[in-house]
């Protein structure tokens, strides 16, 4: 699972390529866009800033803007930023689980894990863009 706040910088990150020739685009408008509360916008954005993956200017005619090219963000990258991402706790932690030495599904959960980490490490936000992804 990830979390919202991981979605919502996902769908920030995926409007700014998308419209990445506009330069500047007010927050409130991708929060409208995207459906992400409007609440939510400074802190993702000022995340995205320290992580230098956005260019944030304040005032009238400021907004945000991708500061490198959405081929540069793995979608695992976003994910391992906000430190999102779990099939089940048990697979990082299995010592919270009495039963982790004789699960049936582990082996095939851990399986699981590792190849949706090998796919969102190798997808871009770019890549997001494509309709034939």
């Amino acid at each position: 699972m990830i979390s919202n706040k991981t979605d919502y910088a996902l769908r920030l990150l995926a409007n700014l390529a998308q419209k990445r020739a506009q330069g500047l685009l007010p927050s409130r408008q991708i929060a409208e866009e995207e459906e992400i509360p409007l609440n939510f916008m400074p802190q993702i954005v000022s995340a995205l800033v320290k992580k230098g993956w956005v260019e944030s200017v304040r005032g009238p005619g400021g907004g945000v803007k991708l500061a490198v090219q959405p081929h540069q963000i793995a979608v695992s990258d976003v994910i391992d930023f906000f430190k999102e991402l779990q099939v089940r706790h048990c697979l990082q932690k299995p010592d919270s689980c009495g039963r982790s030495d004789n699960c049936y599904l582990r082996r095939v959960l851990q399986k699981a894990e590792q190849e949706m980490i090998k796919v969102l490490q190798t997808t871009t936000i770019d890549d997001l863009l494509r309709p034939e992804f």
